[in-house]
Order: structure tokens, then C-alpha cells, then sequence
């Protein structure tokens, strides 16, 4: 599969960047396929990049207490590991191949270095994932928030 500005630009993310930030973006980007099944991301290891889904479907997963609980499927067009690439820490989960999957992979020395070199680019961007990372921690909320509604009313509000 060929990665395109328009490719880049169809991903929420990247919706704002004009065709020369897209440009750049591809540019730095790698296109790999996954077999169903494959590990893509391990929780727990060192991320070093971003990927967009460009085909198929991947399912973030983690470990709790033993059991492998699925968090998320993600289709084209969405992203995973910008949390890595913001915080420099270990991956939050694991990300499997759900089917024959292509991806946009960038990595994090790469990304970081064009963004130190574009202000306009990196502001967009980090705005981007600033919106995707508070969406993603208001579904969290709504999901504890019902996990814990049995004891709701055991507080006074």
C-alpha cells in the first residue's frame, strides 16, 4: 500500500495539517503488514513509534491479573502509540493484529526531530493529540464511573 498526503490528512490527527505538514509526515512514515495475530506493540516494552491504521484492524489489550483483557479495536484510519511517544515511558498495552493489517509506522527520533523543527506543525499536533487523549480519558471516567455506580450512594455528594 502507498502512503499519501491524503492518507495522512484522512486521520483525525492529522486533519488540520496542510499538504506540506502531511508532506513531512509522509516522508518520514514506513509502511508495514501484519498477519492476524501478530504483536504489534507489547505492553510493558519500550515505545518507540507511532502507527496508523491504513487497512484491516488491530485490538489493544492488557494483562490483568492473568487474563488478557481487550480495551479497544481500532480500524483505518486511527492511531496508537502517541502516548508513548509523548511520555517516553514503556507501552500502556499490547496491540494485536485482529486481520491482515497495514500500518504507517513513524518513528519516535524522526517525529521528534520534525516537530522541533516545525512549531506550526508540532502546536497542531500535539493540540490533536491532546483532544484524542482527553476522549479517550472521558470514556475511561464513564467506564469506571459505572464499574463503581453500585457504591455511588454510599457518598454524600
Amino acid at each position: 500500500m502507498n502512503l499519501d498526503r491524503s492518507i495522512i490528512r484522512s486521520v483525525p490527527e492529522f486533519a488540520a495539517l496542510n499538504d506540506a505538514e502531511a508532506g513531512a509526515l509522509v516522508q518520514l512514515a514506513s509502511v508495514i503488514r501484519k498477519k492476524k495475530g501478530e504483536i504489534i506493540v507489547k505492553e510493558n516494552a519500550p515505545g518507540d513509534a507511532l502507527y496508523i491504521v491504513l487497512s484491516g484492524m488491530v485490538r489493544v489489550a492488557k494483562l490483568d491479573l492473568g487474563k488478557v483483557v481487550e480495551i479497544a479495536k481500532l480500524k483505518s484510519g486511527e492511531v496508537f502509540g502517541e502516548i508513548s511517544l509523548l511520555d517516553e515511558m514503556v507501552t500502556s498495552a499490547s496491540v494485536i493484529a485482529d486481520a491482515t493489517t497495514d500500518l504507517a509506522v513513524i518513528r519516535r527520533g524522526d517525529f521528534a526531530k520534525l516537530l522541533q523543527s516545525n512549531a506550526v506543525l508540532s502546536a497542531k499536533v500535539y493540540r490533536a493529540f491532546c483532544l484524542v487523549l482527553a476522549e479517550r480519558l472521558r470514556a475511561t471516567n464513564n467506564l469506571y464511573t459505572v464499574s463503581v455506580s453500585p457504591w455511588v450512594d454510599e457518598f454524600d455528594w
